[in-house]
């Protein structure tokens, strides 16, 4: 049973990068499945035992990575601190970097937009689980700063070092969230 589900997530990387690389190619909307399979190397059956879409691919990595960085981050424990400190400002920063291919090549097809809801939701029940109003624009207006530095600096060419544009980043937190 294990050896199975190792190959069933092999299959599902081999999808992802697949993707990946053929959104380097060409339009997301000409990417057909068969296309799509044969570049990962897998079957037809294989796919829809996994995935109903393209879409979906891409949603349920999504998810995959956003789980992985509750975990990294503090380990899953509680979340101390405020979301805008230093130490989470890094983490954040500094996972967009580690998923760089992925989260560019979302960016690249027009569906940038789907990390951003996720990473915003995320947000919301980690740093606001009684659902306060202004904490929810606190966190919505956080994570899409994260994220729009992020492609600014992706747009610039990545010349600025990442611990500075943490730096920057959580600086601009400090003025517009520190009281």
């Amino acid at each position: 049973m294990e050896k199975r589900n190792q190959r069933n997530l092999f299959s599902r990387e081999c999808i992802v990068m697949a993707l990946l690389r053929l959104i380097k190619e060409k339009p997301f909307s000409s990417i057909s499945i068969s296309e799509l399979t044969a570049k990962a190397g897998v079957s037809r059956v294989t796919f829809y035992r996994n995935y109903t879409s393209k879409e979906e691919v891409l949603t349920s990595y999504i998810h995959d990575i956003l789980g992985d960085y509750i975990q990294t981050h503090a380990n899953g424990q509680q979340h101390g601190g405020t979301f805008y400190d230093s130490l989470h400002v890094a983490h954040s920063l500094r996972y967009f970097d580690q998923y760089r291919d992925f989260i560019d090549g979302l960016i690249q097809c027009g569906f940038g937009i789907l990390f951003l809801n996720e990473l915003t939701a995320l947000a919301w029940k980690i740093w606001n689980p009684q659902r306060d109003p202004q904490l929810q624009i606190q966190l919505t207006a956080y994570v899409g700063m994260l994220y729009n530095l992020y492609i600014a600096w992706k747009d610039g060419g990545r010349k600025k070092p990442l611990n500075d544009l943490i730096e920057e980043a959580h600086a601009i937190c400090e003025k517009a969230f520190g009281h």
